[in-house]
């Protein structure tokens, strides 16, 4: 049986495999909305919020935008989110992290979502 990996900040994390078909519609909704500083988002009372799914984290949305987004026009993501590398720059409890990915763009993850990258 396999240890759960440890994550700390500045290692170079990937996204699991298992992780990638879960995520990504999320993924992409937190790359076109760039108000989000977490993927997970829902509607309470007509007004949209965000939570994370790992942790107690949530984001009040006071001026978001509703976007159209055609997900099979961005399956390819799910392709490129398997070669994406990133860095945890801040630890959120034990369940979750800030990742820095290769594009510049922050996001809060559960650990559980990510691995320690393979060596270049």
């Amino acid at each position: 049986m396999c240890l759960p990996q440890i994550l700390t900040v500045g290692d170079e994390i990937q996204w699991k495999r298992d992780a990638v078909g879960l995520y990504w519609r999320s993924f992409v909704r937190y790359m076109v909305d760039d108000s989000l500083t977490l993927p997970f988002i829902y509607d309470r009372n007509n007004h949209t919020m965000a939570k994370c799914i790992g942790c107690e984290e949530y984001q009040d949305l006071k001026c978001s935008y509703h976007y159209d987004i055609n997900y099979d026009e961005w399956e390819p993501m799910r392709h490129h989110m398997l070669v994406m590398r990133g860095e945890i720059i801040q630890l959120m409890g034990d369940q979750c992290c800030i990742v820095s990915w290769d594009n510049g763009q922050q996001i809060h993850l559960p650990k559980s979502a990510i691995r320690k990258a393979d060596p270049i």
